[in-house]
């Protein structure tokens, strides 16, 4: 059986995460202003592909559709907030669905420009360093 990597001792988080996410656009600069717009920092971008990060590191790589392969990338994004009312409420210029309450979440859908699927939830994120 392996063992979790280890953390610093006030550390509870877990010692794995996600480090990248990819997804494919017609138009990479378009479609990286919309998730810079989201509230995404911009590492790198370029006319063939865009490096977003995300809160905890995460990175977003965004491709330009006609190099990228299909292997690996993500069918769509699911993206967490705090506030999923006012992260609702700033984003209506992307034409949100409305709010709807799962059993674990409430959540809300839109497109990007490139038309990815992206859904926005409520956080679950449990402790703190």
């Amino acid at each position: 059986m392996s063992a979790p990597v280890p953390r610093p001792p006030k550390d509870v988080r877990p010692g794995v995460w996600i480090g990248h996410v990819s997804i494919a656009a017609d138009d990479v600069s378009a479609t990286s202003e919309f998730y810079i717009g989201l509230g995404l920092r911009d590492i790198h971008t370029n006319d063939d592909v865009s490096v977003l990060e995300l809160a905890g590191g995460t990175h977003l790589v965004i491709l330009r559709r006609d190099g990228a392969d299909g292997v690996g990338l993500a069918p769509s994004i699911d993206l967490m907030v705090d506030d999923v009312d006012a992260a609702r409420e700033a984003w209506l210029a992307h034409g949100p669905t409305e709010i709807e309450h799962g059993p674990v979440h409430r959540t809300f859908e839109m497109h990007d420009p490139s038309g990815n699927h992206v859904a926005v939830h409520d956080s679950h994120v449990v402790g703190t360093i």
